[in-house]
């Protein structure tokens, strides 16, 4: 499927993994070690059991349309049998059929519809994950190849891996609040740092534990094209954090964080 970025649960020893599929409806996944493995001491070994979040008795539920603020699902996951097409013996595959094999088994058997899932971090028991144009009016057909599957400005997704819960934490009402959330980070203080990715001036953005959105910097280089903030992360009190262009840039962003609310 079309991989984007990835969250380890140190405590189950899961990955999640988001699917930005931009032409296609998008899953959420999990995969399972081998019985055994130990990815932290061991290294991630293949052969485990690759999963699709669905949401209880909602089968095919589309997440990505407009939700009611803060609302949480009960979900659960179901398998994908064959993970791999190649192993099949099926050939001549076109593009769009590659793309869509994965999404399409987790599909058959109830899985939820996203909207290009792009950025993932695990912090204190949740695993947040970004849906970069969710929460906009539902799509008609299972395929927007033109303009990207999905017609809203963003939503961010918390998974609860214990309760099995998944809670909106934040949908986009328009793109001058947020516009089009890519990769996270969290900072120490557990406010989730969000990337902007779309054809304007993007902004920094951080989303706390209760909700709130605070925008802390913006991206102002002049004389530059399709810039898009990305590869945000905290060494310490450090925030580092990319821009992703023809010519890409690094910055280093230091508080006092506290004082703006991240």
């Amino acid at each position: 499927f079309a991989h984007e970025s990835v969250a380890w649960d140190p405590h189950s020893g899961a990955l999640y993994l988001s699917e930005d599929n931009f032409g296609f409806p998008s899953g959420f996944y999990k995969y399972v070690p081998p019985a055994g493995n130990d990815p932290a001491t061991e290294g991630l070994a293949d052969g485990g059991d690759l999963f699709m979040l669905a949401v209880k008795d909602q089968p095919r539920a589309n997440l990505a349309k407009k939700q009611p603020a803060r609302i949480s699902y009960p979900v659960e996951w179901v398998p994908i049998a064959n993970p791999n097409f190649e192993s099949t013996t099926v050939g001549n595959w076109t593009n769009d059929e590659a793309l869509t094999y994965v999404s399409s088994q987790g599909l058959a058997l109830g899985g939820a519809k996203f909207s290009r899932l792009e950025g993932t971090i695990y912090d204190a028991g949740l695993v947040y994950f970004t849906s970069t144009q969710g929460g906009g009016a539902a799509e008609t057909t299972d395929s927007d190849s033109s303009d990207g599957w999905g017609n809203g400005w963003g939503q961010i997704w918390a998974y609860d891996p214990r309760a099995e819960v998944l809670h909106l934490m934040f949908e986009s009402p328009n793109r001058n609040v947020l516009d089009f959330p890519d990769n996270v980070t969290t900072s120490p203080r557990g406010t989730l740092v969000v990337c902007e990715d779309h054809d304007e001036q993007n902004y920094l953005r951080g989303l706390t534990r209760r909700g709130k959105l605070v925008t802390f910097a913006q991206n102002l280089m002049e004389g530059r094209t399709s810039d898009e903030f990305a590869g945000s992360t905290f060494g310490g009190e450090t925030l580092f954090v990319n821009i992703q262009a023809s010519r890409g840039l690094t910055f280093a962003i230091w508080g006092p964080w506290e004082s703006i609310g991240v």
